[in-house]
């Protein structure tokens, strides 16, 4: 099996993989990575790894006893099988013949100083006119106790949400079918569209159209005994 390891202090796990013969350490094509760090090192796996199972294994940023650790009982379980794969909806944003994904979300955003001015359709109907405030929260379940969180106060286990961020008029945030399609139009910009911890953003000017929906393929996570993120 071919692993490939992402995170600040990889070194140590790489260290430890290095003395399985079953396991080959790559960056090139693996079948397995490991996201060895927090939420942020898994979001930024799966922009570099799309779509390959990872294992999400926790542990500080401020980690002094790294090379201590007992990394034995995860590589076992590569070696094993032991594993199970949960899948996760992903979704994206396509504007101007580009694309972002998002794991956890995607945004629009103002562009500081000035609010933007968005109208939002859903399947074709009007869910907001030219609403004004510092942007669009478009959140998977899996973001959804995230950024969703901080501006609903809440999560949800199926479908798209959509989250007003900071809006001058009251904007009703909503969850939608995840087979929906979302339209913005930007009334008045200029804005950006990102996604997750994505470096790359696009810019938005008035005119513009975002068409939102969810991505043809899933984020792979590995469980070991049915948790989704592993603490050592």
């Amino acid at each position: 099996m071919k692993v490939a390891v992402v995170g600040y202090r990889k070194n140590y796990f790489e260290n430890a993989i290095k003395k399985e013969k079953s396991l080959e350490l790559t960056n090139y094509k693996p079948d397995t990575v490991i996201a060895f760090g927090g939420e942020g090192t898994f979001l930024y796996s799966e922009i570099i790894y799309p779509g390959i199972p990872k294992v999400l294994v926790l542990h500080s940023s401020k980690c002094n006893d790294c090379k201590n650790h007992g990394y034995g009982k995860i590589i076992k379980a590569l070696v094993n099988n032991k594993f199970k794969v949960a899948e996760f909806l992903k979704v994206q944003a396509s504007v101007k013949g580009k694309t972002l994904v998002g794991l956890n979300e995607v945004n629009i955003h103002y562009n500081p100083p000035c609010a933007i001015r968005f109208s939002v359709k859903v399947n074709k109907k009007l869910l907001a006119k030219e609403c004004i405030g510092d942007g669009l929260i478009v959140s998977t379940p899996y973001g959804s106790s995230g950024y969703f969180y901080s501006i609903t106060g809440k999560t949800f286990k199926n479908g798209l949400g959509l989250a007003f961020n900071n809006p001058v008029k009251p904007a009703k945030s909503k969850v939608v079918p995840k087979n929906s399609v979302i339209k913005v139009k930007i009334d008045r910009g200029p804005g950006v569209l990102c996604a997750d911890c994505n470096k790359n953003v696009m810019p938005l000017k008035t005119g513009d159209v975002v068409k939102i929906q969810k991505h043809s393929n899933f984020a792979r996570i590995l469980q070991l005994n049915g948790k989704t993120k592993v603490k050592i």
